[in-house]
């Protein structure tokens, strides 16, 4: 038996998909403050719709512990028009169907 997804909620969508954005910026910026610190080469740079990138190390570190911040932003803008995109297209497509099957 088939369902179908009517909507997507686009709030929780995109405060949940923002988040799995920003937890996995921040494990990688926490591998990469300390390269820095120690004067490992570390170059960091934010590219969406507008680019941030920093040339020194005052720079770099500011970059680094804002990333998560940037990338749940960006993640929730996103995921916010996708969600609202699917919502309007499923009205005239039905939505995606799954079928689950187990116990």
């Amino acid at each position: 038996m088939y369902k179908n997804v009517k909507s997507i909620k686009v709030n929780s969508s995109a405060i949940t998909i923002g988040l799995v954005g920003a937890i996995i910026s921040a494990i990688v910026s926490m591998a990469a403050v300390p390269l820095l610190l120690l004067g490992f080469e570390v170059e960091i740079s934010f590219n969406y719709i507008f680019n941030f990138s920093a040339d020194n190390n005052g720079g770099k570190l500011l970059l680094l512990l804002i990333n998560p911040i940037l990338v749940f932003g960006a993640t929730y803008f996103t995921t916010a028009i996708v969600c609202i995109s699917y919502n309007l297209v499923s009205k005239f497509t039905g939505g995606v169907s799954y079928s689950l099957s187990g116990p």
